[in-house]
C-alpha cells in the first residue's frame, strides 16, 4: 500500500513543493493548462488566460462555491421516501488529510467549468476497507483512453501510469481507481466539452479588449487639453513651461475646477474628448461580461452586471430560481450519480448490504425565500396534507412536536368525494 501512496504523491506532486494534491494555481504556475493553445483575437487563448477575465473568474467561484457548500448526505430509500443514513460517510466531511469536502468538490467543479472533465482519484483501504482518500487530480496529467482506462503522467518525470475508471460495476476491486467526471459532451465523446475551446473567439475578444484597456492606461499620453498659440508667437521653452505651469495653477485640481479663464495674446484651449474607438471599447467590454455570463449559465446580476438580467426573471427572487434550476441542477445531477456509483461501491467493499441508496446535494437552501413567504408555504403544504407538522419544523429547525403530534399528515376536512347517492343541487328545505 505505501508503494501505491508514493506512486499518487509522485503523480500529484510537483518537484520542490509539498506533498498534497496539485492544486489549479500549482498547475497553472509550473505552465500546465487544460486546453491547447488558441489563438484568437490576436491573443492565446488558455484555462490560464480566460481565468484573467474578472468574470470567467466570478462564474467559476459563484458555481463552484454555490455547490460546495450544499447540504448534503448519504441516503436510503424506504417506503418510496430518501431518509438520511444513520451513518454518514466520513468522506462526505474530509475526503482526504488536506482537504474539506467543500475544498474537495470546488477544485472538482473549477476542473469542469475550465476544461470539461474532472478526475478524482480513490484510494481505498487494505483488508475490504472503504474509501480511503479522494483526491483532486490536475486534469492535465489525466487522459482518458479508452472506456474504462485513464493514463496519468507524473509531473516528477516519471513513466505515465494506467488505472481503472471506476463504472457502475466497479466494487473497490483495485487499490486505486479514478472516478471520471463529464461536464455536457459531443455524441459518442467519453470526455466533457471545454467551455474554453468551445468559446475560444468569445473569450478571445474579450481578453483582447481587456489587454488593450491595460495597455491603454498603461502607455497613454493623451493630455485632457492642449493651449494652442499663435504661429507668430515664439515661446522659448522656458516660456512654454510658465504657460503651463500656470494654467495647472490656476485650473488644476477639483477645488479649480470650472472656474473662468482668460486668454491673452491670441491663445487658445482645445479640450480632447474620447475618441469613438475609444467609447466602444467600453461598450465591448460590457459585451464581453454578458457573452461569459451567457457561457456559463450565470446571471448577470450575481456577477456584478446589472444592466441587463431582466431575461432572468423580474426579481433577483426569480433569477435566483432560474440559476438553481437551469444552471446548477443539470451539474448537480451529474455529481450526485457519480459520488453515489462510489457510495455504492464504498458499502459493497465493506460487506454492507443494503437497498437503493445515493449522495444527495440539497439545493432547497438556495432557494428558499423570505420569511414570510417560507411560512405561508409550509403553512398551506401542512393543511393540505402534503407534509407534515414536523417535516414543515424541520425545515426551519425546530424539534418535532411532542408525543408525536405532529408526525402525522392533516386532512383538509371542507372537501369530501362526491357520492353516487348525493343529490346533484343543494335542497332548499
Amino acid at each position: 500500500m505505501s508503494r501505491v501512496r508514493n506512486t499518487i504523491r509522485a503523480t500529484l506532486t510537483p518537484p520542490g513543493s509539498d506533498a498534497r494534491n496539485l492544486t489549479f494555481q500549482a498547475m497553472f504556475e509550473q505552465g500546465l493548462d487544460l486546453t491547447m493553445t488558441r489563438r484568437k483575437a490576436g491573443v492565446n487563448v488558455t484555462t490560464t488566460t480566460a481565468s484573467q477575465l474578472s468574470a470567467v473568474y466570478a462564474c467559476w467561484r459563484i458555481i463552484s462555491e454555490a455547490i460546495g457548500t450544499m447540504p448534503r448526505a448519504a441516503e436510503y430509500e424506504m417506503e418510496g421516501r430518501w431518509l438520511p443514513a444513520d451513518k454518514q460517510p466520513s468522506w462526505l466531511d474530509t475526503p482526504n488529510e488536506t482537504d474539506t469536502w467543500v475544498e474537495m468538490l470546488g477544485q472538482t467543479m473549477v476542473s469542469l467549468l475550465a476544461g470539461g472533465d474532472a478526475y478524482n482519484m480513490i484510494v481505498w483501504g487494505g483488508d475490504g476497507g472503504g474509501i480511503k482518500e479522494i483526491i483532486v487530480l490536475a486534469p492535465s496529467t489525466c487522459r482518458r483512453v479508452s472506456d474504462t482506462t485513464v493514463t496519468v503522467t507524473p509531473t516528477d518525470g516519471g513513466p505515465p501510469r494506467d488505472y481503472r475508471v471506476m463504472t457502475s460495476n466497479s466494487s473497490g476491486s483495485r487499490p486505486v481507481e479514478i472516478l471520471h467526471l463529464r461536464g455536457m459532451g459531443q455524441p459518442g465523446a467519453r470526455t466533457g466539452m471545454s467551455p474554453i475551446e468551445a468559446c475560444a473567439e468569445t473569450l478571445g475578444v474579450a481578453l483582447a479588449a481587456q489587454r488593450y484597456g491595460a495597455s491603454f492606461f498603461a502607455n497613454d499620453g493623451t493630455p485632457g487639453g492642449v493651449l494652442e498659440v499663435p504661429p507668430e508667437t515664439d515661446l522659448s521653452e522656458t516660456g512654454r513651461k510658465a504657460l503651463r505651469e500656470s494654467w495647472s495653477e490656476l485650473h488644476g485640481g477639483p477645488d479649480r475646477a470650472k472656474r473662468i479663464a482668460v486668454l491673452t495674446r491670441g491663445v487658445k484651449f482645445k479640450a480632447l474628448q474620447v475618441t469613438p474607438n475609444e467609447a466602444q471599447f467600453l461598450e465591448t467590454r460590457k459585451f464581453g461580461v454578458q457573452e461569459i455570463a451567457r457561457i456559463y449559465g450565470t446571471p448577470p446580476h450575481l456577477i456584478g452586471d446589472t444592466t441587463n438580467s431582466t431575461g432572468w426573471g423580474t426579481g433577483m427572487g426569480e433569477q435566483n430560481s432560474a440559476f438553481v434550476t437551469h444552471t446548477l441542477r443539470p451539474w448537480l445531477e451529474r455529481l450526485e450519480a457519480r459520488y453515489s456509483m462510489l457510495y455504492r461501491a464504498d458499502l459493497q467493499r465493506r460487506g454492507i448490504t443494503t437497498g437503493p441508496v445515493r449522495i444527495a446535494l440539497h439545493e432547497e437552501a438556495l432557494l428558499r425565500g423570505d420569511t414570510r413567504q417560507r411560512w405561508e408555504v409550509a403553512r398551506k403544504n401542512v393543511a393540505s396534507g402534503i407534509m407534515t407538522a414536523d417535516e414543515a419544523r424541520k425545515n426551519e429547525g425546530y424539534a418535532p412536536l411532542p408525543n408525536g403530534a405532529g408526525a402525522v399528515p392533516w386532512i383538509p376536512l371542507s372537501q369530501a368525494p362526491k357520492s353516487d347517492d348525493q343529490e346533484s343541487e343543494p335542497s332548499n328545505g
